[in-house]
């Protein structure tokens, strides 16, 4: 059975969407929920800041994240690091690179996360490569510590119905 039910169909067209910039203030609620559930609500609104993994491209990066992270950092009450991260150029999606540097087209800015704990936001994780590279530099460059926080997950075909 190689066919999608109806969940994934769901997913997949949300992903979709808020990738274009449609619905991120639901995905910014959703977002924001799943964040104080997990943290119980224990966040330190002083010293904590919401970042996200730049996408491939400023267009995408605006599109996809600037209001989205001022949803979502206005929800929890805690700094909004959209400018933290830069991108110099554009590049190529890393697809079936996962040995390829994630950094060297962004600048970091540290004056929006030194000293800060920092929650990185990813749309969809795969190799987890990005959020890697991109916490240990926030970490080089002073950051207290970096959690992770992703929309969704690659999943190969064959590793979903090995978990059927």
């Amino acid at each position: 059975d190689d066919q999608l039910d109806d969940v994934d169909i769901q997913n997949r067209g949300e992903l979709s969407d808020f990738r274009g910039g449609i619905n991120t203030a639901a995905i910014a609620e959703n977002i924001s929920h799943a964040i104080l559930e997990k943290t119980t609500g224990s966040i330190d609104k002083n010293s904590t800041v919401f970042m996200v993994i730049p996408a491939s491209t400023r267009a995408r990066h605006t599109r996809r994240y600037k209001g989205f992270c001022e949803m979502v950092s206005r929800k929890l009450g805690i700094s909004n690091g959209y400018g933290g991260i830069g991108i110099l150029y554009d590049r190529e999606g890393y697809r079936n690179t996962p040995e390829a540097s994630r950094i060297e087209n962004l600048s970091f800015d540290n004056s929006y996360f030194a000293n800060k704990a920092v929650v990185l936001f990813d749309d969809i994780i795969t190799t987890g490569a990005s959020f890697r590279q991109i916490s240990r530099k926030l970490i080089s460059l002073g950051a207290k510590k970096v959690t992770g926080v992703m929309l969704g997950e690659t999943v190969a075909w064959d590793d979903k119905v090995r978990k059927s």
